[in-house]
């Protein structure tokens, strides 16, 4: 009997702003919490690459404009 063949995924989103810190680093501002609670958590962009070496990597960069029809 032969065997099924299958890939197993794993997707991790990191949403967050890109952004240089007071000390010219590439970081990621990702806000934890909601309402009032809201905290923003600094993340290295490089800690955050590192992290992922040896795997698949999708980068996704989104501009957002706030429009209001008239």
């Amino acid at each position: 009997m032969a065997k099924d063949k299958y890939t197993v995924s794993t997707n991790i989103d990191i949403v967050g702003r890109l952004d240089y810190n007071q000390s010219e680093e590439l970081v990621v501002y990702i806000e934890k919490g909601k309402g009032d609670n809201v905290v923003i958590v600094e993340v290295p962009l490089m800690d955050i690459l590192q992290s992922c070496v040896g795997r698949q990597m999708i980068l996704k960069l989104t501009e957002e404009e706030d429009k209001c029809d008239e």
